[in-house]
């Protein structure tokens, strides 16, 4: 079975020589896939990055109480570690429940990709700044904590 980043797709890509390449819900893909768009490969992070990398980041932030926000960055061979294109917070809106958030955020990621890429179609490159700071990957939130969150969104 092909794999995207496998040999069959590597030389289809190959092939269509784009310009930027869109990720979506996508696995990690090898360097090797991700050298081939002239401009870059995108991705829309349903986080603010640098700081929440990972999943379930909409939950972690809420937990820590920190804000809510989705991220535009370029793919690289780590996990949500590429130079950050544009960010955009997300105001919490009363007696808005979790997955509510999380549905605004992947809309709000999709209309910040799209002034990404019709920028980067403007001016012929992408805009984008390395990460000033590492933090840790967000892994999969536990019931517990996930309870937690929907208490908070709750009051």
């Amino acid at each position: 079975m092909p794999t995207l980043d496998g040999a069959s797709s590597l030389a289809i890509v190959r092939r269509l020589a784009p310009d930027i390449v869109i990720l979506g819900g996508a696995p990690l893909l090898r360097g090797e896939i991700l050298a081939i768009p002239r401009l870059g490969t995108l991705n829309a992070h349903p986080g603010l990055l640098p700081r929440y990398r990972g999943i379930d980041v909409v939950a972690w932030a809420i937990l820590n109480g920190d804000p809510v926000g989705v991220s535009v960055h370029l793919v690289d061979a780590g996990i949500d570690t590429g130079a950050i294109c544009r960010t955009r917070h997300l105001a919490l809106r009363a007696g808005e429940t979790l997955e509510e958030i999380q549905s605004r955020a992947e809309q709000e990621g999709a209309q910040l990709m799209a002034e990404v890429v019709a920028d980067a179609i403007t001016w012929g490159r992408i805009e984008a700044s390395a990460p000033s700071e590492r933090h840790p990957l967000r892994r999969r939130m536990d019931e517990g904590r996930m309870r937690q969150v929907r208490e908070r969104l709750a009051r």
